[in-house]
């Protein structure tokens, strides 16, 4: 039977050992509300000359990216905060690592229209999502 005191060191290790999906959904919120405000100008500066990406327009694709973030964001929080949900908190270390593998191919396949602003920006990001889904998977 457990404790007052086993509750409470499980309810303060709780948010620690999870702060690592809070600073990923973070992130994402950030991106997703710079990606969704900005996407316009944001493509001219990551794809310049780059009209349409797969047919969409590039501002447009940007803003759906965006928007998607946003709501992985809130979907983070939602199963970190749950704990019935916690054991899908694996799922979002699967998207982390997905986003690193589509920015790969993105800056392989991509490359001759991408700004070197562009080709960082990705990477950069890339990286951010490696790390995090490394300290992630440490944190389940």
């Amino acid at each position: 039977m457990a404790t007052a005191t086993d509750v409470v060191r499980e309810t303060a290790a709780g948010p620690r050992s999870l702060r690592s999906f809070y600073v990923g959904a973070a992130i994402d919120l950030v991106l997703g509300l710079d990606l969704l405000l900005f996407g316009p100008a944001l493509a001219a500066l990551l794809m310049p000359g780059q009209a349409e990406v797969l047919g969409v327009a590039s501002g447009t694709l940007l803003r759906v990216l965006g928007a998607l973030l946003i709501v992985f964001a809130l979907d983070t929080v939602w199963l970190a905060r749950s704990p019935n949900l916690r054991r899908y908190l694996p799922l979002v270390i699967a998207a982390n690592w997905v986003w690193v593998a589509v920015s790969a191919v993105a800056i392989v396949a991509g490359y001759s229209v991408l700004s070197t602003v562009g080709v960082v920006a990705i990477a950069a990001a890339a990286l951010i999502a490696a790390e995090l889904a490394i300290f992630q998977r440490r944190a389940l």
